[in-house]
């Protein structure tokens, strides 16, 4: 297992996972990224998963929006907020 850089930031960002219209997930999403953003050993954005251009009508097969996938590829771990849930992954 590769060992982490100690002498930078870890990069967590807070991702809005729902594109509902009236989602509840957006207040807690700014709170968590609020609360995040204090903490000078965590490097984070926000993300609204409603502002990335996902089209409906090919299978899926138009889902890899380039700067979103360098954000995670970038990412030392994700905060997603969806239906009244919030979870934390480490990314591998």
């Amino acid at each position: 297992m590769a060992t982490q850089d100690i002498t930078r930031p870890v990069f967590l960002p807070v991702i809005i996972g729902t594109p509902r219209q009236g989602r509840l997930t957006e207040p807690a999403a700014n709170f968590v990224f609020g609360e995040v953003s204090k903490r000078s050993d965590i490097d984070t954005e926000l993300i609204d998963i409603r502002k990335i251009p996902i089209r409906m009508d090919d299978a899926g097969e138009a889902l890899k929006d380039s700067e979103f996938s360098a954000t995670v590829a970038r990412a030392d771990g994700l905060i997603l907020l969806f239906r009244n849930t919030i979870t934390v992954f480490q990314v591998c």
